[in-house]
């Protein structure tokens, strides 16, 4: 509540919505809310194993069952549509199999395997190569 929430989530949903032109509200937000959020007790907000119970009970007539049972997912960016289309260019342009084999850090026949699965729609392993496009960036940033 002190930390993560502001420095992290509503933070990046703002950067994130204004760079693509969504309006973002977020309406458990209201102080009004969050204080008495805080007056309720624990045993009320979790039954069961079950979390959100208020708001469960609150909305049981609104929404079918597999709403209210399905399981929590977060808004994430579209990485894997982004790395097909835009950021697989990065490996062309920046860790050819000269630089990435000049340094020994990275094995390139698995880094081109990952790209070869990912393009083609075997696997989604855009987390990855990302991770491996930052990691490349700060090297030669830092240490190259």
């Amino acid at each position: 509540m002190l930390t993560f929430l502001p420095d992290n989530l509503l933070e990046y949903t703002d950067k994130m919505s204004m760079a693509a032109g969504l309006e973002v509200r977020v309406p458990y937000l209201d102080h009004t809310i969050v204080e008495l959020s805080f007056c309720i007790p624990y045993e009320h907000k979790l039954r069961n194993g079950v979390g959100k119970w208020i708001l469960r009970e609150a909305f049981a007539d609104f929404l079918p069952s597999r709403i209210q049972k399905r399981k929590k997912k977060g808004f994430n960016a579209p990485l894997a549509a982004w790395m097909k289309r835009y950021l697989d260019r990065y490996f062309e342009a920046q860790m050819t199999k000269d630089t990435v084999t000049k340094d020994a850090i990275f094995n390139w026949a698995y880094i081109n395997r990952l790209r070869t699965e990912h393009q083609s729609g075997a696997n989604d392993n855009s987390y990855e190569l990302f991770s491996l496009i930052m990691f490349n960036h700060w090297y030669h940033r830092y240490f190259a």
